[in-house]
């Protein structure tokens, strides 16, 4: 990971990293865009490009990442529109799109 970081920072490729803890229960991608009122997210990076960590359960209670999806911004704000708003996060202080993840990879 820090030799790929550090080659994009090279390329001067800005990304984002968020993790989804969730989407196994709702089958849905959860995008930040409003926190404790400001812009956050997408709606406020300065990113080019966005990876989604989706991390997948264990049964011993662990976590682990399962899958990593890469979208450009542009291509990811496309994607959010039309999709259900819901409140969630530290204190239900954000505002998120869900995006259902067949908008990213098949779905079996």
């Amino acid at each position: 990971l820090h030799l790929s970081l550090r080659r994009q920072r090279q390329m001067c490729i800005r990304d984002r990293v968020k993790s989804d803890f969730m989407w196994q229960d709702t089958g849905n991608v959860a995008i930040e865009f409003v926190n404790y009122g400001k812009a956050s997210g997408i709606d406020a990076t300065k990113a080019e490009y966005w990876i989604i960590e989706l991390h997948k359960r264990l049964p011993d209670g662990t976590t682990t990442v399962h899958t990593r999806l890469l979208e450009s911004v542009a291509d990811l704000k496309e994607k959010v529109k039309n999709t259900r708003i819901v409140n969630g996060g530290d204190n239900n202080a954000s505002r998120m799109y869900l995006v259902p993840l067949k908008k990213f990879i098949q779905v079996d």
